[in-house]
């Protein structure tokens, strides 16, 4: 094993391919609601507009989140299995976390 030196790398480096796609397809599908909630409220007298806008703001709120882990850096001192390994818990929650809310836009998207 050769020493890494202490290097900043984006977190997403360090993620599987699944986990990356995984979240470009969350990323995706929240802009697509945020389109839907933005056409939606450019109607004239919507019932449900103090609902609507807290929904685009919790959607713009998800997006910079997403923003920010994508740009996410950290320091690199081990190579991607071993950080794979120490973070294993870590990782395997994040991924769940993205599928869950990939599942849960999914249905959001089918009752509209």
């Amino acid at each position: 094993m050769t020493v890494a030196s202490m290097e900043e790398i984006l977190l997403l480096d360090m993620i599987d391919e699944q986990t990356r796609d995984s979240l470009q397809q969350l990323q995706q599908k929240l802009e697509g609601l945020l389109l839907e909630v933005d056409a939606k409220l450019s109607q004239e007298d919507i019932p449900q507009q103090s609902k609507l806008l807290n929904f685009k703001d919790e959607i713009e709120k998800a997006l910079n989140g997403m923003s920010r882990i994508t740009t996410l850096t950290i320091e690199h001192d081990m190579s991607r299995d071993e950080f794979m390994q120490h973070h294993q818990s870590d990782v395997h929650e994040f991924k769940q976390l993205v599928n869950d809310n990939v599942e849960k836009i999914s249905k959001i998207e089918e009752l509209n």
